[in-house]
């Protein structure tokens, strides 16, 4: 290979996009590939002509070859031969994570999406509950550290103005960012005093109006404890997704009494962990409006297996570390995310919502409507569809339009994206989770061992403890469980016990209403074998209500070619046989 000039290579330090570890050099051939990379790179703090000091770094996925057009020619070949094994690049992640966060395959899939959603318009909220010590806090650490740091926020117990005080950027009233004019001018002011009040006055005349500017646009924000009901009035319109700015005025956090103007701009995706009965709070019904409410998973086999993790992760040396985790399997998620991140970012880039769901007609007529809450479970099951199209949009065909010279490409929702759907919603009802497999796992099978069909807190606590090989007490059985379900959900019902005035009894009231999505991609398919023609009259039917300085252009294959639009509805409602080969092989 010829040797490049450093004048011809440019390096990213502390590279936000690659772990804040330093990457590059790229050459400057002023190809398309450089190009894509340029414009990745440019705007970060660390882009500069040069070389690295070290060439230690000699992994392609992390963009450190000598030369970027032989790195993903060498990240394509083993992604290549990784599909054959693994999967598709959601699933390489997916078994990546599984090897660390263990026996948890659904709330892996559900947080993978939700934090994947920051990178679309309408992004996902998740709320996960259970008790302590279950796993909600770690899972969500591991699945959003393969992120890059720049765009996750994790937070404790915040204050409710503290996201307004968050460090942002200064901006003056035409939002352009001012921060480098200020410091340039401050620089003048040490270097030449003479002109000391005319840069002053120049500096006082740009901050006239100038108002901090927190971005969270393409943010994770975490909450590893659940906000200060204050934070959540502050936040609804954010989570709500109502206005791209909001703006707040406050006072400064030092003491003086001068007030500092703050604009939020743009919708985050925003997980919270909680470990106590958030419905008490008064705004519990906004909050399920605006999350989705999961849990982990509570078996015995997910401790054993979690417990056997730890032990060897605490007794192994950190320089093996290739005995806890494939290094391989990490750098490839880290690889993918950041691919598929560029992806949806390019996608959602002049288009709100660049899906075409051509089943959304069968699912409204199939989907449940005998209650009020079907309307939001309808909402999330398209969102996630949305969300997972977009993940899967280079394997996915596509719709192109046409507006002069530009093209725009829509992505084609396929039977594999609504079959994964289904399986991460699993089956849905108001009650979390965690209280819903406490009822089946423990509640029902305690009362079926009664005579008189009541039981007491002291027999789920013994009952719970033989189900789930774990501690408790039966005040933790009432109030985690018992308690909610009675009082909040009215699936159970009490009585004094008339052995014992100081205790209660209890029985089932009524069964949870407990909806299952599972038929859903079996009636697609059904419907299509019916209606051989309607992914056709779709596509007519968005010609003809399309933009009107749009025009159909063609339907594209995975790879770019041309796909008839007959062919199309027998690809989108074929399953990819290997995707799911290798989901039976994980389980």
């Amino acid at each position: 290979m010829n040797t490049i000039s450093t004048e011809q290579k440019y390096i990213c330090k502390k590279c936000p996009s690659n772990n804040c570890d330093d990457c590059g050099p790229w050459e400057d051939t002023n190809s398309e590939t450089f190009k894509r990379i340029k414009q990745i790179h440019k705007d970060h703090p660390g882009w500069q002509q040069g070389d690295l000091e070290s060439d230690s770094f000699d992994s392609a996925i992390d963009y450190v070859s000598k030369s970027v057009t032989d790195a993903e020619k060498i990240a394509n070949k083993k992604n290549i031969q990784r599909e054959k094994e693994i999967g598709s690049p959601i699933k390489q992640i997916e078994h990546y994570l599984n090897s660390i966060v263990k026996d948890d395959k659904k709330l892996v899939k559900k947080l993978l999406r939700v934090s994947l959603s920051a990178y679309t318009r309408d992004p996902l909220n998740l709320g996960i509950m259970a008790p302590t010590s279950e796993g909600k806090t770690y899972a969500t650490v591991q699945v959003t550290n393969l992120f890059p740091k720049d765009d996750v926020i994790f937070v404790g117990r915040m204050s409710p103005t503290a996201l307004i005080h968050q460090k942002g950027i200064l901006v003056d009233k035409n939002g352009v960012q001012v921060d480098y004019r200020i410091r340039k001018i401050d620089e003048e002011i040490k270097n030449n005093p003479v002109k000391k009040g005319e840069l002053k006055k120049e500096k006082d005349e740009i901050l006239k109006g100038a108002k901090n500017l927190v971005d969270l646009t393409g943010k994770i924000l975490v909450f590893v404890e659940p906000p200060d009901i204050k934070l959540w009035d502050i936040i609804k319109p954010i989570l709500s997704h109502d206005k791209n700015e909001l703006e707040f005025r406050t006072t400064q956090s030092d003491g003086s009494l001068i007030v500092k103007e703050t604009i939020i701009r743009g919708f985050p995706a925003v997980i919270f962990c909680s470990a106590k009965n958030e419905k008490k709070d008064r705004i519990w019904d906004e909050i399920e409006t605006r999350f989705d409410i999961s849990s982990p998973n509570t078996s015995v086999e997910k401790y054993k297996q979690a417990n056997r993790f730890t032990a060897l992760k605490m007794g192994t040396p950190s320089l093996a570390k290739g005995m806890i985790s494939n290094v391989e399997d990490e750098k490839f998620a880290r690889y993918h995310i950041r691919r598929i991140k560029d992806s949806m970012i390019k996608l959602t880039k002049n288009n709100k919502n660049p899906v075409w769901n051509s089943f959304n007609g069968i699912i409204g007529e199939i989907f449940p409507s005998n209650d009020g809450i079907s309307m939001r479970n309808l909402q999330r099951l398209m969102s996630y569809a949305n969300v997972e199209s977009l993940i899967n949009s280079d394997r996915n065909p596509k719709i192109q339009f046409k507006s002069g010279d530009e093209y725009e490409q829509i992505v084609v929702t396929t039977i594999d994206d609504i079959d994964s759907v289904v399986d991460i919603i699993g089956d849905v009802s108001e009650i979390p989770p965690d209280k819903i497999n406490f009822f089946n796992d423990v509640f029902v099978p305690a009362l079926k061992e009664t005579v008189d069909e009541w039981v007491t807190t002291d027999v789920l606590s013994e009952k719970y403890m033989q189900v789930y090989h774990k501690d408790t007490t039966p005040k933790k059985i009432l109030e985690t469980y018992v308690k909610p379900l009675d009082e909040d959900y009215g699936i159970l019902e009490s009585k004094i016990n008339p052995d014992n005035k100081k205790q209660y009894l209890y029985r089932v009231s009524i069964k949870p209403n407990v909806n299952s999505y599972s038929y859903i991609p079996e009636a697609i398919i059904e419907e299509s074998k019916n209606h051989p023609s309607f992914v056709k009259e779709g596509i007519e039917e968005l010609e003809e209500f399309s933009n009107e300085e749009l025009e159909f252009d063609s339907v594209l294959d995975k790879e770019g070619g041309p796909l008839s639009k007959d062919k199309l509805q027998e690809i989108i409602t074929e399953r990819e046989i290997q995707s799911k080969v290798f989901e039976k092989t994980e389980e």
